[in-house]
């Protein structure tokens, strides 16, 4: 029978002693790294501060804005899910998240924007790391909820062009409810303003993205039959790799908004170039793939990556109170608003009656409405556009018998 000699049992033993050891230090070291943590006072931002944050934000998001939503997603998920990255320290992670969060919205990154907006109004956002990040930093404290931010957030996202929060916008305004609750009141002349803004945005043509782009990056042009190109070998180049994650360039990416539409669904047309908003959050390994090509590809990149985003914004503005309505309810409501006219005080302008744009207003509705078979709501709208065409018609001749 083998056994251990006095020296093999002596060198074991004192092994087993030194990862206990090693073990409990570790443990003690942790221990007193949180009580001092906790005992720290962390620095949390006022209002004042958080909307002296937001006094001047790009009108269009700069690539590093980008970096820092998906630092922000990554932190998310970590609180989320701790044990995907057990080295990162849950507390450093969540405060991580909400930095990098509310600086890509300061940075100006639309979907960071509408995203604050919600968790400012106690709404939880559609991404489920983010919503947990949120309820995390709202437990300790870091982020606490402001009816003047909700709003903020909302407006900044409604000029930079998302539909969604610009009708959000006008149904605060108009009704004194919803985004910014208790933060504003009625105000007609300024919920008339966000109306146009929404229907405008609604009903422009966003273009081709890449008109100016050169023809390389230009699928039209790409797409157009010339002679090609001989290398210094006699050879013809090899063929140009159209995949949207090829580290070749963007020629996947340089494509209008439009383009990406057809024959596909919100999130497959999203997750084609890269970022979508969901249970994996935004991800952006198209922009990085391509970020050590020329300027003119990186700049191509930057702006498929900010239309995406944009796309995803419009879509997370739509969980804002007012900001999933459609056209033709917009529409009525701009024609509600005109017909009457509203008097001004201390914080809104005066509107003026204009009953024959609220008829116009209401014969658009109606047309609206009609295309999406609503046809009882049609003939509602007829009927008011009626209302608003007589009521035109008699200050037309109260003019006129005026001699005015």
């Amino acid at each position: 029978m083998q056994g251990y000699t006095s020296s093999s049992s002596s060198t074991c033993h004192s092994g087993t002693m030194f990862r206990s050891f090693s073990r409990h230090c570790s443990i003690s070291t942790r221990l007193l790294a949180n009580r001092k943590r906790e005992q720290q006072v962390p620095p949390f931002k006022s209002l004042e501060q958080l909307l002296s944050q937001l006094e001047t934000v790009p009108d269009k998001p700069a690539p590093e804005a980008l970096v820092h939503w998906e630092i922000a997603r990554l932190y998310a998920e970590t609180v989320t899910l701790p044990e995907l990255r057990p080295d990162e320290d849950p507390d450093a992670a969540r405060a991580g998240g909400l930095f990098h969060l509310t600086t890509a919205a300061a940075k100006g990154v639309a979907l960071a924007q509408i995203v604050l907006a919600c968790g400012h109004m106690g709404l939880q956002p559609s991404s489920t790391q983010l919503a947990h990040l949120l309820k995390a930093c709202t437990a300790t404290g870091e982020f606490q909820q402001h009816p003047q931010l909700a709003l903020r957030y909302n407006k900044l996202a409604a000029e930079r062009g998302i539909k969604s929060a610009a009708a959000a916008l006008a149904y605060a305004y108009m009704t004194g409810e919803g985004v910014g609750h208790g933060a504003t009141k009625p105000q007609p002349a300024t919920a008339v303003h966000w109306l146009k803004q929404a229907l405008h945005i609604g009903s422009e043509d966003p273009g081709d993205l890449f008109a100016q782009t050169p023809d390389a990056l230009n699928h039209r042009a790409a797409n157009q039959s010339r002679t090609p190109n001989l290398s210094q070998s006699g050879q013809p180049p090899k063929p140009y790799n159209n995949s949207v994650t090829s580290p070749q360039g963007c020629q996947g990416l340089a494509r209008s908004p439009g383009a990406l539409k057809r024959g596909q669904t919100y999130k497959s047309r999203v997750s084609a170039v890269g970022p979508r908003i969901g249970e994996s959050g935004v991800t952006v390994g198209s922009l990085f793939t391509i970020a050590d090509q020329a300027d003119t590809a990186a700049s191509a990149a930057v702006a498929a990556a900010n239309a995406v985003f944009e796309e995803a914004a419009e879509e997370e503005g739509k969980l804002l109170p007012g900001g999933d309505r459609a056209q033709y309810e917009l529409l009525a409501d701009l024609g509600e608003l005109l017909l009457f006219g509203a008097p001004g005080d201390s914080t809104s302008p005066p509107l003026p009656p204009d009953p024959a744009a609220a008829a116009e207003a209401f014969n658009s509705a109606a047309e609206e409405s009609a295309a999406a078979f609503k046809g009882k709501l049609s003939q509602r709208y007829f009927e008011r556009a009626a209302e608003a065409e007589g009521a035109a018609e008699a200050v037309e001749a109260e003019l006129c018998g005026e001699g005015i």
